[in-house]
């Protein structure tokens, strides 16, 4: 066959079925168009001249990874729907005498024209976009960086690249489909699955159990850290849970139904019941894929809104003033007397005298940093952190540092601790010494930008006394990170100039007789540009990718309204001939269209929902303790998303209802 013979065939075939394969070119447009834009976020040279601009890199460039894996999977699948579609019309040219070697010549100009038509247009869209995208990072983190219009060549090379071998993968697929199958398997290929699924009773145990497991991990999980290490285990066993709750326990319990005489001979309930069991075998899959997108959708939408909106809350609660200064004793093992922290903020007085830099409303304290790993519920074993267990760490205090710093005046025995962060139980246990906590304090300590403020606990002891025996204990496992002096301060000097106030701490006298210290001095303008180039990264790129998934969902929702409506085409004349009136018809197939379209969305808001104390547990790794805060979003974002669903669903559904009448 002449090249150009096929080439004109396979752009016939295009046009003939531009009902299928013009979402598929606009999908594949958009997926590189967004993976190009991500690409050349993480390589622009402008935003590399922000603060917090390594974050912002790293963010994008997971986000371009992201991207490429779901770009394999998504279109991957959008491919064996048109392909299935495409069967009959393949076998009838075998049939006809066309060979196969000439059929997988057409095929390969289709996805030649297809995969020319998706990377140029996709290069063409992301570049012109990408500047849109960069003026909304900007805007996000709030910087008024100069837009400079670049176009990326690593992420034009990175796009053509990846597409292009995922396009060659997608043809070695369909031409291997093409010459291993037979042509009566081809003809039958669309109306395959239409038989009644068989009952898998084991598979249905395992899905009920996957789902159960990821649920009761995140909802009983109580410890940040545990949480982290947990999620992705959650995750992956919902994901599979979800697959078999589409594609097996639901066919299990429509069986249960129609096993339910009282209940299954009864006209509204006898057609919903026999449609809905055919279609879940049918799509029960492009279900499954529709539920985790929009899980992903609304975990991760609600997740950095809730942390850009609540990180201004972080920074509050580390450096609560315009700046603090940190002093570290790392040989120190209990808290500093209050001598010792009156002559300590003198040497900081002097220091920032010295260095032009005039304070105003400052605070001084003390506390004992420690590690330890937890051996049990409330029990922790006081040891520097190795080999990837997860590290706790506690700032200790007497009571009469908590009282300097809230002017409460509390009175703890021995055995007592008030303590604040991330929540402890009533019984806390370190290294065998046991304490009751009587009280659950908002108190803030001031911190410096390299300590772990989230995942903190902070415990306050009846004195010295009880604090230093909890730290002998600690002596022997190493567990003592050492003793802070921190002062907080509001000044109106530059970050350079209250930068210096360390250097001149350093050449005081201070460090007479302490030969291991180290000091840090954190700004809050400075802090905030970090974090903000962290949550902004986060927070675009949650949106991000939540519009890929969200488009995504909609083009399943799309060809599945196609399949559907092929499907029932037949269907409509059929129960018309056993005496159903056209209204019957009608509202029995609205129905069972309706549960299948939305039970995902419903089943993706249960994932949520069980899902909301792991999150939040995550989000007091960033500080964010505000779980009101995060069930706004959470609710916020599930509406908006459910809107969009139903609007999509509306759209699609006219291609429906234009196929069956």
């Amino acid at each position: 066959m002449d090249s150009r013979f096929a080439g004109k065939l396979a752009f016939n075939n295009i046009k003939m079925n531009s009902k299928f394969y013009l979402p598929y070119i606009l999908a594949s447009t958009g997926i590189i168009a967004m993976f190009y834009i991500v690409t050349y976020l993480a390589t622009n040279r402008g935003l590399q001249d922000m603060k917090g601009s390594e974050y912002i890199s790293f963010v994008m460039l997971l986000g371009s990874v992201v991207i490429g894996v779901f770009a394999v999977i998504f279109l991957f699948y959008i491919n064996s729907f048109l392909m299935k579609r495409r069967s009959r019309e393949i076998g009838l040219y075998n049939i006809l005498g066309m060979e196969k070697k000439h059929i997988g010549k057409i095929l390969f100009m289709e996805n030649l024209i297809t995969s020319i038509a998706s990377i140029a247009s996709g290069l063409v869209t992301g570049i012109l976009f990408s500047k849109l995208a960069f003026m909304l990072v900007r805007k996000v983190m709030g910087f008024d960086t100069p837009i400079v219009f670049t176009v990326s060549v690593q992420g034009i090379l990175a796009s053509i690249i990846l597409f292009g071998v995922l396009f060659l993968l997608i043809l070695l697929k369909n031409q291997m489909k093409i010459h291993l199958s037979q042509p009566i398997e081809l003809l039958n290929d669309t109306s395959a699955g239409e038989r009644e699924p068989k009952s898998k009773k084991v598979l249905a145990a395992i899905g009920a159990a996957c789902i159960g497991a990821g649920y009761y991990i995140a909802i009983t999980i109580q410890d940040p850290l545990e949480a982290l290490l947990w999620f992705f285990i959650a995750v992956l066993l919902v994901i599979a849970g979800t697959y078999l709750l589409f594609t097996v326990i639901s066919i299990e319990v429509l069986k249960a139904l129609k096993k339910n005489k009282t209940y299954y001979y009864k006209p509204q309930h006898f057609t919903a019941v026999s449609g809905m069991l055919y279609r879940m075998k049918q799509n029960a899959v492009g279900m499954a894929n529709i539920c985790i997108l929009s899980t992903m959708v609304l975990v991760m939408v609600s997740t950095t809104v809730c942390l850009q909106v609540g990180i201004r809350d972080v920074v509050q609660s580390i450096v609560p003033q315009d700046a603090v200064m940190t002093i570290c004793d790392n040989d120190g093992s209990s808290a500093l007397s209050d001598k010792e922290l009156d002559k300590c903020t003198q040497v900081f007085l002097k220091s920032a005298e010295k260095s032009g830099v005039y304070t105003e409303n400052l605070h001084s304290m003390s506390y004992v940093m420690t590690e330890a790993v937890k051996t049990g519920r409330g029990a922790y074993k006081f040891k520097l952190a190795s080999n990837g267990l997860p590290s706790h760490v506690f700032l200790m205090m007497p009571a009469r540092i908590y009282e300097r710093i809230t002017g409460e005046k509390v009175s703890l025995n021995d055995d007592q601790i008030i303590t604040a962060g991330a929540r402890l139980p009533g019984e806390v246990s370190f290294n065998g010494l046991t304490f009751q906590n009587v009280k659950d304090s908002n108190v803030k300590v001031p911190t410096d930008s390299g300590t772990i403020a989230a995942a903190t606990h902070v415990i306050v002891f009846a004195d010295d006394d009880v604090m230093n025996s909890v730290i002998k204990k600690a002596g022997g496992a190493k567990g003592i990170v050492g003793t802070y002096f921190t002062a907080a301060f509001d000044t109106d000097a530059d970050a350079g100039k209250i930068d210096s106030i360390m250097d001149n701490s350093e050449a005081s006298a201070y460090d007479a007789g302490h030969s291991n210290y180290s000091m840090s001095i954190t700004v809050r303008s400075e802090l905030e540009s970090g974090f903000y180039g962290l949550t902004g990264g986060f927070l675009f790129l949650g949106i991000f990718l939540g519009l890929v998934f969200t488009f995504a969902a909609g083009l399943i929702i799309y060809y599945k309204q196609i399949s559907e409506g092929y499907y029932d085409q037949g269907k409509y004349e059929i129960m018309q001939k056993v005496g159903m009136s056209m209204s019957e018809i009608k509202r029995s197939v609205r129905t069972q269209t309706l549960l299948v379209f939305f039970a995902p969305l419903a089943v993706a808001g249960i994932h949520m929902a069980a899902a909301f104390n792991m999150i939040q547990k995550m989000l007091l790794i960033f500080g964010i303790s505000n779980v009101s805060l995060f069930a706004e979003c959470s609710l916020i974002t599930f509406l908006a998303f459910a809107a969009i669903y139903a609007f999509i669903y509306a759209m699609t559904s006219r291609e429906y209802y234009k196929i069956v009448r």
